[in-house]
């Protein structure tokens, strides 16, 4: 029996080469520099310092007004004259946008007391909001959750 078995080898030899010289290039090498050597040092700058909260822009009031004088003498007086911008919508209608919520407050107690024809929006922090716990057995009793709703600050 002169037959011998012969393994297949699925992978290909790599042959190397039996040079101990350098491998030569027929490019050369490319000068590299890095661009960002030129730059400083990261300077470490403390952002927590100069962080001021956002005020939330308060709504438009839209009064009608046939004359403007008074209205601007009741602004004037209420917000001072550099705390809101007057903007005319309509021929009797104007627009006064106030820069910050206080003022807002202070505006719409004025007009109210002079009884003026005005309309606005609520302002965002004030606007309430409804939740609904869903899961809850029908005969829970509803008081001891609104009691512990109250005692976190909630109305």
């Amino acid at each position: 029996n002169n037959w011998k078995g012969v393994s297949a080898n699925k992978k290909r030899k790599i042959a190397l080469h039996s040079k101990n010289s350098e491998t030569q290039h027929w490019l050369q090498e490319i000068p590299l520099t890095n661009s960002f050597n030129s730059l400083e040092e990261e300077i470490d700058i403390d952002i927590t310092k100069d962080v001021t909260p956002h005020i939330i822009k308060p709504p438009p009031i839209y009064v009608d007004a046939q004359t403007i004088e008074p209205l601007i003498e009741l602004l004037n007086h209420t917000a001072g004259s550099d705390n809101y911008t007057l903007k005319q919508i309509k021929l009797d209608q104007v627009k006064i946008q106030t820069s910050s919520p206080e003022i807002f407050r202070n505006v719409t107690i004025a007009l109210k007391t002079k009884n003026a024809a005005y309309h606005t929006y609520q302002l965002k922090t004030e606007k309430s909001y409804k939740v609904v716990i869903r899961g809850l057995h029908p005969k829970t009793n509803y008081t001891t959750i609104k009691d512990e709703l109250t005692k976190l600050g909630h109305e």
